[in-house]
């Protein structure tokens, strides 16, 4: 399958909720007025929500993909430019570990994430924060974010190296076969 994309691409994979800020990535579209494309792929929250989102000005430079098999998500995330994880700062949000940053980093993607305290201590220095809630910020730190190749090709690095330095099979192996030998004893 031949992904074709003709300008620079965010993109976010999973569910499309309001909590997951969706609507304030798609009116930073508008801001940016057509100099960078979304790709969203995944299942709407409800009709409710997605036709909010196809309301705002920044839906024509949106393209949704649907939901699509998790092995072709990742033929998508490879050709984007920079992934985001917009998600509200709601209980459930602020001191979680979504797979969407690892999958990210995985595809050594840089990241724009939400702004949270836990996360800036978790993935430092594998993204770039914005409020959430701020369309003109969330713009703004896209549009920097792509001017600034080297901060794009470290990020990228950096989040490429966390997963496999703190998050593979290799490095996690040891854990756990040492918690299974005192298990066994």
């Amino acid at each position: 399958m031949e992904i074709e994309k003709d300008m620079p691409v965010v993109i976010y994979a999973g569910g499309l909720t309001k909590i997951r800020g969706i609507k304030e990535v798609v009116d930073a579209m508008a801001i940016l007025k057509g100099s960078v494309k979304l790709w969203l792929l995944g299942k709407w929250e409800d009709e409710n929500y997605k036709n909010q989102c196809m309301a705002s000005e920044g839906w024509k430079y949106v393209e949704y993909f649907g939901s699509i098999p998790q092995k072709q998500v990742y033929s998508y995330m490879k050709k984007a430019d920079i992934g985001i994880v917009n998600f509200w700062p709601v209980d459930n949000h602020v001191s979680a570990l979504p797979n969407k940053p690892f999958e990210y980093m995985a595809c050594e993607l840089p990241m724009i994430m939400s702004n949270f305290d836990y996360w800036n201590n978790v993935f430092k220095g594998c993204f770039w924060g914005v409020d959430p809630k701020n369309p003109q910020n969330i713009a703004s730190v896209i549009s920097n974010l792509l001017r600034d190749e080297k901060a794009m090709k470290e990020l990228g690095q950096n989040g490429r190296n966390f997963v496999l330095e703190e998050y593979s099979w290799e490095s996690e192996k040891e854990v756990l076969l040492n918690l299974y030998k005192n298990l066994c004893k």
